[in-house]
């Protein structure tokens, strides 16, 4: 998905950040300055949820029906604003947990496996 090749790129971007300055030219140089490699890395930790859950629904050998409405919740409780937060991680928890509530629709399909499981009692 488009959302999975954002967050690898991030990612690859992150762990190279500090030897990019060595190859940049000039010009690059001052955007390169003013990224916040802080935020770049407090956003691929973020992100890192959302890619193990694509992973985990996306498994071809086991059902994962029963498990799109926890990781959902999962996605929802993890894109709540903590106090220690920086504000552009806020931003990025803002809009993606507005998005998951917008788009992501449930069916009865996956409200039942998810009640019927067994792993799911407590819901």
């Amino acid at each position: 998905t488009r959302f999975y090749g954002a967050y690898a790129m991030l990612n690859v971007f992150s762990s190279i950040f500090d030897e990019l300055v060595q190859i940049l030219d000039s010009k690059l140089l001052t955007t390169y300055s003013r990224i916040n490699d802080d935020f770049l890395l407090d956003i691929c930790r973020f992100l890192l949820l959302f890619d193990t859950v694509i992973k985990a629904l996306s498994d071809d050998r086991r059902p994962t029906l029963h498990r799109v409405l926890p990781f959902k919740q999962y996605l929802i409780n993890n894109c709540e604003i903590d106090n220690d937060d920086n504000e552009d991680l806020k931003q990025v928890k803002c809009f993606l947990g507005k998005r998951l509530d917008e788009k992501w629709e449930l069916t009865d399909e996956h409200l039942i496996a998810a009640v019927l499981h067994p792993n799911n009692k407590h819901l």
